[in-house]
C-alpha cells in the first residue's frame, strides 16, 4: 500500500533473491528482458510525453528521473 512505503527498509526488494537462495532463473530472465527491449526499441520509438517538462536526475541506488519520466511511444520509421 503507498502509505506504508515508509515502513519498507531500504535494499529490502531482491526481484531474484540473493545468496544461496538466489533464483536459478536470473541470468534466463535478464537475458529475455534485454532481448524483449531490444526487439521493441527497434520497431518503436519512445519520446517524452511533456517535451517542455526538464529531466531531473535523481542519484540513488541507480540515477534516475526524478519524479518518473513519462514516454509516448510511437512507431519506428520504416527503413
Amino acid at each position: 500500500h503507498p502509505d506504508r512505503i515508509g515502513d519498507i527498509p531500504q535494499y529490502a526488494w531482491l526481484p531474484f533473491g540473493a545468496g544461496p537462495h538466489a533464483c536459478i532463473g536470473q541470468a534466463l530472465a535478464t537475458t529475455e528482458m534485454v532481448l524483449i527491449v531490444a526487439t521493441l526499441l527497434q520497431r518503436f520509438q519512445l519520446r517524452p510525453a511533456d517535451a517542455d517538462r526538464p529531466v531531473v536526475p535523481e542519484p540513488l541506488l541507480a540515477v534516475r528521473p526524478k519524479g518518473g519520466l513519462r514516454m509516448t511511444i510511437h512507431a519506428a520509421p520504416r527503413t
